[in-house]
């Protein structure tokens, strides 16, 4: 039963390999490879763990993926470089998430941008239920198009928008020393279309 996991788990991040670009391609193939010398070796432990380095490798590919549709900043905003992150491993199962995020500034003005993906999917849904995970201080609200929910505070003028792309991207815009028009106009700045196009 373990055998039979383990190569099915093989040939899974073998499909999964040619939708990544070149730049992965060397690495996750020779590791997919090691992987299944060990699994005809016996190696089960062994193979299980650089299955797991291989999708670790994927993961971050997709990351770098989602930092492109971080948003340009507005006019007279300044941004720092972005960062990413994968957490997750295919092979047992468990995908906390893979991120890419942005932090722009102007004066004492702040915003930070996240696209995140592979959440659980009972989180994101409960955060766009509107019995369960609106808050008192926040609105259902269509942005481009997406659902997204609208959170603002007028006396500390700091907020955050959540944004539901597809039912799979989670976009978060938080800021602080802003204005309500300002989450929404970096809301506005993404592209919807594009991320909905990923494999």
């Amino acid at each position: 039963m373990v055998s039979r996991t383990i190569l099915r788990t093989i040939l899974s991040l073998m499909i999964v390999v040619v939708s990544v670009s070149l730049t992965y391609a060397d690495e996750v193939t020779d590791t997919i490879k090691d992987a299944l010398q060990e699994y005809r070796s016996g190696k089960y432990r062994a193979a299980t763990e650089t299955l797991e380095y291989a999708s670790q490798l994927i993961m971050q590919k997709r990351a770098e993926r989602l930092r492109s549709f971080l948003p340009p900043p507005l006019p007279g905003w300044t941004a720092e470089d972005t960062a990413t992150r994968a957490i997750g491993s295919a092979v047992i199962g468990v995908k906390v998430g893979i991120y890419a995020s942005r932090q722009y500034h102007k004066g004492s003005g702040s915003v930070t941008v996240t696209i995140s993906t592979d959440l659980p999917m009972l989180q994101i849904q409960m955060m766009f239920n509107p019995l369960l995970g609106v808050s008192e201080k926040g609105r259902l609200k269509r942005i481009k198009g997406q659902k997204a929910v609208v959170e603002y505070n007028p006396e500390e003028k700091s907020g955050k928008i959540n944004v539901l792309v597809a039912n799979w991207f989670l976009i978060t815009i938080e800021g602080k020393g802003i204005s309500e028009g300002t989450l929404e106009d970096y809301a506005n700045r993404i592209d919807y279309n594009g991320l909905t196009s990923l494999p």
